[in-house]
């Protein structure tokens, strides 16, 4: 078994975020692989000026038509549209690579996965992030880890039938809510066929990874727990730069 690519996404917009998400990478991930997708040229002639040497780095120019190169704040119309490029960019990399862990680049590794730590999530096609709250490490916001509001930004993809279908209903759905980013457009599709536990999803192997080890910006930024465990960590649930730059050095995590 292999390790899985990394597999990123950013605009210029996102460009810091992006270069520290690297930086990190850098650090850490000395095993795997990153493909990392530039949105428009200004991130792409960036990203060619950057030089790493502790791991294989691999950038392409994914020039999406019609989507900002701006920041964007969380629930705007244009945050909306960037999001929705996910789903074409995740079908592209499983065309190239069997195995893929996602990334936002708001995301940081703060500990290398090994291949064992893989292999106990190998039946599942899909592996998401938890990214709901909770009043304690073991006392859920959710009814159960892997409730259905699951995050699309720190997530696992085998190279399956089973995954490209889930892939193609959120497409789907995406298509009819524009005002929905990728991650609300799947709790849609999930309410309409009224599944409250991914793992009960028929078409599509689905699990959820333990919160200590794929942790979301709730967790941190209330004081839930530490990060010792944490393989990576998502700067999520705050809005804004300064926010997420603010969550990032709160775990010590900003290299810029």
């Amino acid at each position: 078994m292999d390790l899985p690519v990394l597999i990123s996404y950013s605009n210029d917009g996102y460009f810091t975020f992006a270069k520290n998400m690297l930086l990190s990478l850098e650090k850490t991930c000395i095993h795997h692989k990153i493909h990392f997708y530039c949105l428009d040229t200004n991130i792409y002639e960036k990203m060619k000026n950057l030089e790493f040497k502790n791991f294989e780095f691999t950038f392409e120019l994914y020039n999406e038509q019609n989507i900002s190169s701006k920041f964007e704040q969380y629930g705007s119309a244009n945050y909306n549209k960037i999001t929705h490029t996910k789903m074409n960019i995740l079908k592209d990399a499983l065309n190239k690579y069997n195995y893929i862990h996602f990334i936002d680049c708001d995301v940081v590794c703060i500990r290398e996965p090994t291949i064992e730590h893989y292999k106990k999530y190998s039946k599942y096609d899909i592996v998401f992030q938890h990214d709901a709250g909770m009043h304690t490490a073991t006392k859920l916001h959710a009814p159960t880890l892997h409730h259905i509001w699951a995050c699309t930004g720190n997530t696992s993809f085998r190279n399956t039938k089973e995954t490209h279908f889930l892939l193609d209903k959120i497409i789907e759905y995406q298509n009819i809510y524009k005002n929905k980013n990728d991650q609300e457009c799947l709790y849609q599709y999930f309410l309409d066929i009224s599944i409250d536990d991914i793992r009960n999803y028929t078409h599509t192997k689905l699990y959820t990874y333990k919160i200590e080890e794929y942790t979301n910006g709730y967790w941190l930024n209330n004081d839930i727990g530490n990060l010792d465990k944490t393989y990576f960590f998502h700067a999520n649930h705050v809005v804004g730069v300064v926010a997420k730059l603010n969550l990032l050095k709160k775990a010590y995590q900003f290299f810029i």
